[in-house]
């Protein structure tokens, strides 16, 4: 009788002891991110928003998913700036017309991250920036004007040229000289069967298929060159 107490006492102990030793389940936090303001420009973006946890939030990153896309090589994580429960983060080094996948890193605890779901963004897609640097010959009846496309706008140029008149602010609908040339960089070209003596305006221009893109205007009289 004893013996069976003592079996009984026994198998009780080693239950309670496996209980002890049983693994309790993790409970994740309940984390959500909340974009409440995105603001795009050609080559940055502004998250901001809240995240709501269970526990305190100790950083919270954004990773570009496809940093390929990025201009100088740049690293993929973009550190917010917490006020509470509210961040705000800046992503730079985009390019233009690129659509970004990206997701938001949490830190809580002491060593635990969580990851969201992706989400995307696309930049804007602009005009290319253009200037008219300046004339290089001033003849009676024709001159050589130079000009650069410093930014394509985050599309590729199709056409560039200058534009000129006697009244100004010059347009591709008034007098043109068009090179079916893409990309950036400095070109030149001469204006031909100027009246000399008369005022003229020019300035450069390129197109991408978000527009065009003009540059300043220059103002000269042809056949004069003290006027450049």
């Amino acid at each position: 009788m004893v013996r069976k107490s003592i079996v009984a006492l026994l198998l009780v102990l080693v239950g309670l002891a496996s209980c002890e030793k049983k693994p309790q389940p993790v409970v994740e936090p309940q984390i959500s991110i909340s974009d409440e303001e995105v603001v795009v420009g050609c080559d940055f973006a502004v998250l901001k928003g809240q995240c709501n946890c269970d526990e305190k939030i100790n950083f919270i990153e954004v990773e570009v998913v496809n940093p390929e896309y990025m201009s100088f090589g740049v690293g993929e994580l973009f550190k917010a700036t917490l006020d509470g429960n509210h961040y705000s983060v800046r992503l730079r080094h985009l390019n233009a017309g690129v659509t970004y996948d990206y997701r938001y890193i949490v830190g809580y605890g002491d060593t635990s991250a969580y990851y969201c779901d992706k989400r995307s963004l696309t930049t804007l897609l602009v005009e290319p920036v253009v200037t008219t640097n300046d004339l290089l010959v001033n003849d009676s009846a024709r001159v050589r004007v130079r000009g650069t496309v410093g930014f394509d706008g985050g599309a590729p140029v199709y056409e560039r040229g200058f534009c000129w008149n006697t009244e100004g602010n010059p347009t591709v609908n008034d007098s043109v000289v068009r090179y079916y040339h893409s990309g950036t960089g400095e070109y030149d070209c001469w204006i031909n069967d100027l009246v000399y003596g008369e005022t003229y305006h020019v300035r450069a221009y390129a197109k991408n298929r978000c527009g065009i893109g003009y540059g300043n205007t220059l103002t000269f009289v042809a056949g004069c060159p003290d006027e450049l």
